[in-house]
């Protein structure tokens, strides 16, 4: 391939422009209904004999013996149904929230469950384990209808933490941070508080330091972060030099790290070396087929040894004009085969529209990926890839340099 190209020059750097069901075991009407089966009753388990009361409820419960009460998780094909027993939801289970049943439902497949009892780490009971995790994993994905639900807000501080803490959220961190604020309003009101920055700050506790500021949009960080209040003066500032420079090693003890991130491989092995540097730049072109956010991207390490990388990466549009221009040096061994480019800002891709990475990389020879996809389908998300025009450095779908993309 031509090392020419009408956008790119070599030998320089280009300027571009810039649901909870009640019992079912009771019929309709008060006749009986021969039909009818004790919900989970198994003759073939003994589960009473030379046994204490604890061990049998614990037995009631781990093999679901007599179960009185099913819960629904998940919706349409995914639903699962989980049985447990009255006597161990209204047991206690170490929660301090008096709020009553918790959220009733998330949204129309959403169903009800309570959050107070599931989410607290400390719930004995293999049932109650499971139950806890698959309302989490629930959670986790479907993160943007949980938490612009009004329910949201009726879960109780040690839960509200533990949904926060998850890197598996899969929601952008601006609409963590809503959904953390509307908590804590409507805990400054149920306690009489004036709802401001300091009571903000007050109800929320230590919880603040879960929302993850650093990883905000700028824009949103200053028109409706900065001025609330929730942050002091300090926190604010040392947020704000973070954002501009991404170099500061502390941020005021906020998380920097991204959630739920997920990579999407084109190439599943490599094979030799790959030529970088003299400012030519391997490309290439990619669409969507759902509306995600692309966090950055994935770049092979160095063939042998170790070695260190000046590396940009550009996003460009359609038109090939310029969206992201990302400069950061990476240290790099042979024996990890990729590193992660991290952007930062994300940027929002517009499904079934094509888009191009430009990668410069100035240092030694790195691995070669080889036999290379045209499609990949990862998380829900048909990712294609074609050669770009953009290319100087010989990379095409088949072969090359930009092993895969990092989305969520």
């Amino acid at each position: 391939m031509s090392r020419n190209n009408s956008f790119y020059t070599p030998r320089s750097k280009p300027e571009v422009q810039n649901s909870f069901r009640k019992p079912t075991g009771r019929p309709p009407t008060n006749k009986s209904n021969k039909t009818t089966k004790s919900v989970g009753f198994r003759l073939d388990h003994d589960w009473q004999s030379e046994k204490t009361q604890g061990q049998c409820l614990n037995e009631m419960l781990q093999h679901e013996v007599l179960a009185d009460v099913e819960f629904v998780v998940g919706g349409g094909k995914k639903t699962e149904v989980i049985k447990a027993h009255k006597v161990h939801i209204h047991g206690p289970s170490g929660s301090d929230d008096k709020d009553g049943d918790g959220i009733a439902a998330c949204g129309p497949e959403i169903p009800a469950w309570r959050p107070n009892e599931a989410l607290q780490p400390e719930a004995g009971g293999r049932g109650r384990h499971r139950y806890r995790k698959t309302c989490l994993n629930y959670i986790y994905e479907n993160a943007n209808a949980v938490l612009t639900s009004p329910e949201f807000e009726k879960i109780c501080d040690r839960c509200l933490a533990t949904v926060l803490a998850a890197d598996e959220l899969r929601a952008d961190e601006s609409v963590v941070y809503k959904a953390a604020v509307t908590w804590a309003t409507k805990a400054c009101k149920k306690q009489r508080l004036p709802v401001n920055g300091d009571n903000l700050n007050r109800v929320l506790g230590n919880n603040k330091f879960l929302i993850r500021f650093p990883v905000l949009d700028i824009d949103f960080f200053s028109k409706n972060v900065a001025n609330q209040g929730l942050l002091s003066k300090d926190e604010t500032i040392a947020v704000f030099q973070y954002l501009h420079s991404r170099t500061s090693p502390n941020v005021a003890n906020f998380i920097t790290r991204r959630r739920a991130m997920t990579r999407a491989y084109r190439f599943d092995i490599t094979s030799g070396a790959w030529n970088v540097g003299n400012y030519y730049c391997d490309a290439i072109q990619f669409q969507c087929s759902n509306q995600v956010v692309l966090d950055g991207v994935v770049v092979y390490s160095c063939y042998v040894g170790e070695a260190s990388y000046d590396v940009s990466v550009r996003v460009l549009s359609e038109k090939l004009e310029l969206i992201i221009k990302h400069d950061v040096t990476i240290e790099t061994m042979s024996q990890v085969e990729t590193y992660d480019v991290l952007f930062h800002n994300g940027l929002t891709l517009k499904p079934m529209t094509w888009y191009t990475i430009a990668l410069y990389m100035d240092g030694p020879q790195t691995k070669r990926g080889v036999c290379g996809k045209s499609m990949v389908y990862c998380e829900k998300v048909q990712f294609f890839f074609k050669t770009s025009i953009v290319a100087q450095n010989c990379t095409t779908e088949r072969e090359g340099q930009i092993p895969g993309i990092i989305f969520h």
